[in-house]
């Protein structure tokens, strides 16, 4: 198995051929933990976020446990609003991106801790303004506006503390 062309079939949308690969390599060896990753990346790309952390457990439990690997696993946990559970994955990651660094800033919003919030948020808009100012945005259309789980005033209050942290962190980082 090819993990490079694995990976080129899934994010250009070929998913079902990506699986079949997958599944035979996972027939022939259980415990190949960078097929479990790469079947997780299937399910995670499919929105299957409980399918996707239980191939990303499989991987990590046969031994690749790498920034790849808790990045998955943070977004899968993230997808399902336990943000309890995502946190200690995004914060593992060793060489974290602009994204890890405001997904981490988000979860803490949503979890009501406003000064790790605005850290991490700082952080990812002191790397790159436009990026964070993309994912704020990002953020809101993808996760708060379609959710039923959030009420209308809940996503009044959400907009209103990200656009506070956006006006905190453009007062205090690099524009």
């Amino acid at each position: 198995m090819d993990s490079a062309n694995i990976v080129e079939m899934i994010n250009s949308g070929k998913l079902d051929s990506a699986e079949s690969i997958i599944e035979e390599t996972i027939k022939i060896n259980r415990s190949n933990a960078d097929a479990w990753f790469l079947k997780g990346l299937v399910s995670l790309s499919r929105q299957n976020y409980d399918g996707a952390i239980e191939c990303l457990m499989q991987s990590k439990g046969f031994g690749k446990d790498d920034d790849y690997v808790k990045r998955s696993l943070g977004y899968s946990y993230f997808s399902l609003f336990k943000m309890d559970e995502s946190i200690p994955y995004f914060a593992k990651i060793k060489k974290k991106s602009i994204d890890d660094f405001f997904m981490l800033g988000i979860a803490y919003l949503l979890i009501n801790d406003p000064m790790s919030s605005k850290e991490y948020i700082r952080s990812a808009y002191n790397i790159d303004a436009s990026r964070t100012k993309e994912l704020m945005k990002l953020f809101y259309i993808s996760f708060i506006h379609p959710s039923e789980l959030v009420s209308d005033k809940e996503k009044r209050d959400i907009v209103s503390k990200i656009n506070a942290l956006a006006n905190e962190s453009i007062g205090k980082g690099k524009r």
